[in-house]
């Protein structure tokens, strides 16, 4: 853990922010991952799927949230 302190610390200023940068692409890119699969999997879900023989004509909307 030493060494990367030591890294860090070594960093300009422009470096640093550019890893910082970096980190938050990473993190941005799991997020968005994260969302399609969720999305994916809760249209694949048997409990959200209408069952035919009801009379309700209302449906679970999909929740579609951006955050970006």
């Amino acid at each position: 853990m030493e060494a990367a302190t030591d890294a860090w610390n070594s960093m300009s200023y422009l470096e640093g922010f550019l890893f910082t940068l970096w980190i938050v692409a990473l993190y941005w890119g799991k997020k968005r991952i994260d969302l399609h699969f969720d999305r994916k999997t809760y249209r694949r879900s048997p409990a959200n799927k209408v069952a035919t023989t009801s009379t309700s004509t209302t449906k679970n909307p999909v929740k579609k949230s951006k955050w970006f």
